[in-house]
């Protein structure tokens, strides 16, 4: 992972609870959906995940996500973006990505059913925060 290769070098899981946290499903793997060729970092979170409340997208899960890409023959970018499931979680589908220079993020459902995914920036301008909205339920950021 510290090169930056290996297909293996980061797996994403899913799990979940149907008592309050008391006890948990075994984790299933959903790498091939959640991760693309080319990515060495991945992280969920730091925070947590939100289910949309409002317009044609209710119900979806979303959690904010981030990687980073290596380019063939590029240097390295960061990028934030999200999972999403719109079946409760049986499957899970890579959403919208950011563009260079994010990583850690947040996704809040804002009052209009609009997604705002609120990113840590990353090398490029540490002093500010990446902002940005998905008018259609987290497919594509501004």
């Amino acid at each position: 992972m510290k090169a930056g290769f290996g297909e293996d070098s980061r797996r994403v899981f899913v799990t979940y609870s149907d008592d309050d946290g008391k006890t948990w499903a075994n984790a299933k793997d959903i790498t091939p959906s959640a991760k693309q060729k080319g990515w060495s970092w991945y992280a969920t979170g730091p925070g947590a995940g939100i289910q949309l409340q409002r317009g044609k997208h209710k119900g979806r899960l979303i959690i904010p996500c981030d990687h980073t890409r290596l380019p063939d023959g590029g240097a390295k970018t960061h990028h934030s973006h999200i999972l999403y499931s719109d079946d409760h979680g049986e499957t899970w589908q890579i959403g919208a990505q950011t563009d260079h220079g994010l990583n850690e993020c947040e996704a809040v459902e804002l009052e209009n059913g609009d997604v705002m995914l609120n990113s840590r920036n990353h090398g490029v301008d540490e002093f500010h925060r990446g902002v940005s909205i998905s008018k259609d339920g987290g497919q594509t950021f501004s």
